[in-house]
């Protein structure tokens, strides 16, 4: 059975999105595959 997957410059449950560079050569739908570690881009303001 498939298991969930995240990629880079995809949306998070805080907003944001999952940031460079992910696994340049695992692609998942056309774009690099995110990994423990991969950066989240915060689109919150700060406070």
């Amino acid at each position: 059975m498939p298991a969930p997957a995240a990629r880079v410059g995809d949306p998070t449950g805080h907003p944001g999105t999952i940031g460079p560079p992910g696994v340049p050569t695992v692609l998942i739908g056309g774009k690099p595959a995110a990994t423990v570690g991969t950066p989240h881009i915060c689109a919150a303001p700060p406070t």
